[in-house]
């Protein structure tokens, strides 16, 4: 059980960071300690995927030599990308990816809000805006983590698998339909390299999760088996 630990405070890391960059505009007080603490040196969630290396190649780098007016052209660039319809615009919400018409507060957004209430997440300005924004579903990812933490920590086995059962399922029925389309558009649209890059790393961090999640999976399967000899 300590690998399930380390893995999943590692995600929880990742994907607080994630949600944070995705949902909100950058700031001095946000980005100078991701410089100065070089974050990306020491990435918690290890992987060998060409997605997340590409993605701490680019913001190693963005870290080493950050521009004079590194704060104001990432707030240009994510104001550009998620706040002002036009080129570059990416449209940072889920149904605006895979409902019919392409439209906000769909099928999906409501789902995700199902979600979102069924394990606890408080999400801010709650039906003025639409709850499966990028940043808010990252978010999610690192409050199904938590949860599972403290059912570890409880020994309360029926919560930890069905907690991660919820991860899986919304990594499969929500992120992995929409997060890739939109997170290429940002790669192609960035003008900064830390959007770039938070985009390869968050592509990297996805698949990653995947591959954890399957791996336990088999491993419950293999224990269930094991158990009804």
């Amino acid at each position: 059980m300590q690998d399930h630990v380390e893995l999943l405070v590692a995600q929880q890391l990742v994907y607080n960071f994630l949600g944070r960059v995705f949902y909100e505009a950058p700031t001095e007080v946000f980005i100078q300690p991701i410089i100065t603490d070089a974050l990306f040196e020491d990435w918690p969630l290890a992987s060998e995927n060409q997605a997340m290396q590409t993605g701490l190649v680019m913001l190693r780098e963005f870290c080493q030599t950050p521009p004079d007016n590194s704060i104001r052209a990432l707030v240009q660039d994510y104001t550009r990308l998620f706040f002002a319809p036009g080129d570059g615009f990416v449209r940072p919400w889920e149904s605006v990816y895979r409902s019919k018409d392409h439209i906000l507060f769909d099928q999906e957004t409501f789902a995700v809000r199902q979600q979102y209430q069924r394990f606890g997440m408080t999400i801010p300005n709650v039906g003025l805006e639409p709850e499966d924004h990028l940043g808010l579903e990252f978010r999610f990812v690192a409050h199904l983590c938590s949860l599972a933490l403290v059912a570890l920590e409880r020994g309360e086995s029926a919560v930890f698998d069905q907690t991660v059962t919820g991860l899986r399922n919304f990594q499969r029925d929500h992120l992995n339909k929409w997060a890739p389309e939109c997170l290429q558009c940002v790669i192609s649209d960035a003008n900064t390299v830390f959007y770039r890059g938070v985009a390869h790393l968050a592509l990297g961090c996805l698949a990653q999760t995947g591959e954890i999640l399957r791996v336990w999976e088999d491993e419950a399967h293999q224990w269930i088996l094991s158990n009804s000899r």
